[in-house]
């Protein structure tokens, strides 16, 4: 399935320290942003223009609107025909229109291609690591998705050969401030510590060889322990070999002074142990406490992005098309358009949507599911990257799913308007029709009709349907379609 959300495995990670990380409650990530306030039929693409400060130009300004100008042609005035025409074309790259005008200062930039290759460039800072057997792309301890620079290294370095060792020491000798410690410090030492290693006894490691101390209590023998009281046993085991070999020479107070100290660092060690062993099942409960409820704020952030751009949709259709005089009918018209739209949203129902489309002559392209699946992993990267705390990402990862978000709300005004002009076509159908069997459905109405088959085919109504509700026009619509057939 095309929109088939991935749940993405978070228990591998370790999830924010349990006292100061709280598990991002699901009112909090699905974050606002002008993708997600934009309203289809006047789109705002909030992630490619952040400030512009031109106005762009009305293009219906001085137009009457479609229901006016359909007035007017019923009135039969001059030219109103013509600039109907011309107002319902205009309505169909409207849309188009409204979202590349942020894009206008771009222009004072540079040429196309000159814009085109800086994005690329840009792209390639942020690639996504790809598995190189699976070919399918590699996610980290977290469940975010792995990134690189290492194309973008490729690419400056094949441009201007000897960039890389030029910038090294420029970046080994970057200050960084770790953001977890405050700590500032260059990324050499950085490295050293993610290493595992202290920064400050460098000059140790060069001499490793000759630091290196091998201990070795060596094996214990049965006959060794004989002597040895059983509370003091284990202790003894830890015990150095050569203090061992010396065990009979060694006066009973100072025997006694070694396997006290020994049953303390045992003791300590085992306590240690213990304590290491409850923090482990801490972390593990609340590792799948965490991504339970990462899953759940998952799927409640996109089923809130969905909503809002369903909505949002729906009332700009509202406010763009008339089907009907009646509101009542002319909502269930606007539902109906609607309706294959939403399916298209949901990764359960996709297929169906897509087929309901088709069935009416709209057939997507594999872009637009694309657009769609990378929407989903944008908002799902974005709401993993809230949890775990990581404001860069997550700004960038929303920056994404907004854009893509907007281009896809943009199709769908298209398609809503489409589908809108076919219903209104259907609409005037269905009067028609109505026209001819409404006096035998006014007659029927008082009639203790069965809706059996000899009814439906005379175009009486089933007992107890109103002749004038919205029920009885598609009613009657679909019984004069199946006698046509």
């Amino acid at each position: 399935m095309s929109t088939e959300q991935t749940q993405i495995d978070v228990g591998a990670a370790a999830p924010p320290p349990i006292p100061d990380s709280p598990v991002v409650d699901s009112s909090t990530t699905s974050g606002s942003s002008p993708a997600q306030e934009a309203v289809v039929g006047n789109v705002n693409a909030g992630d490619v223009a952040e400030q512009v400060t031109e106005q762009p130009t009305d293009v219906f300004a001085g137009i009457p609107s479609v229901e006016e100008l359909t007035q007017q042609v019923e009135q039969k005035v001059p030219y109103s025909e013509a600039v109907l025409r011309l107002r319902t074309e205009l309505e169909k790259v409207n849309p188009e229109y409204k979202t590349l005008a942020p894009y206008k200062p771009l222009t004072e930039l540079g040429q196309p291609e000159e814009l085109q290759s800086a994005y690329e460039q840009r792209q390639k800072l942020f690639s996504p690591v790809i598995n190189p057997e699976t070919h399918q792309p590699e996610y980290d301890e977290r469940g975010l998705q792995k990134r690189t620079s290492q194309p973008w290294l490729q690419s400056m370095e094949e441009e201007t050969p000897g960039f890389i060792p030029r910038h090294l020491n420029d970046l080994l000798s970057y200050e960084y401030t770790d953001p977890a410690t405050g700590q500032t410090d260059n990324l050499l030492r950085f490295h050293f510590r993610a290493l595992g290693l202290d920064p400050d006894r460098f000059d140790d490691y060069l001499k490793i060889d000759s630091l290196v101390a091998k201990t070795n209590n060596g094996a214990v023998a049965p006959e060794e322990l004989q002597a040895i009281p059983d509370t003091d046993k284990e202790a003894y085991k830890t015990l150095p070999s050569s203090l061992r070999g010396a065990w009979k020479d060694i006066p009973e107070d100072e025997q006694r002074y070694h396997l006290d100290a020994a049953k303390d660092r045992l003791e300590t060690r085992q306590w240690r142990e213990q304590q290491e062993q409850q923090q482990k099942q801490a972390e593990e409960t609340y590792r799948q406490q965490f991504q339970t409820q990462l899953q759940q704020n998952i799927l409640s952030d996109l089923s809130t992005v969905r909503k809002e751009g369903l909505t949002s949709l729906r009332d700009s259709l509202t406010k763009a098309v008339q089907l009907s005089s009646d509101p009542n009918v002319n909502s269930a018209y606007i539902d109906a358009i609607v309706a294959p739209l939403a399916l298209l949203l949901s990764p359960d129902f996709h297929d169906l949507g897509s087929h309901m489309l088709e069935s009416m002559g709209v057939k997507l392209d594999q872009n637009f599911n694309d657009s769609l699946n990378a929407f989903v992993a944008a908002r799902q990267e974005y709401v993993i990257a809230q949890a775990y705390q990581d404001a860069g990402l997550a700004k960038t990862a929303l920056k994404e799913a907004d854009g893509k978000f907007a281009r896809i709300m943009a199709k769908f005004n298209d398609l809503a308007l489409k589908r809108a002009q076919t219903f209104g076509y259907q609409a005037k159908q269905i009067a028609t029709e109505n026209g001819k069997t409404l006096a035998t459905a006014s007659a029927a109405r008082a009639m203790p009709g069965n809706g059996s088959a000899v009814e439906a085919n005379q175009g009486i109504l089933p007992a107890g349907m109103d002749p004038y509700s919205p029920e009885a026009s598609n009613y009657l619509w679909q019984q004069s379609q199946r006698r046509g057939q």
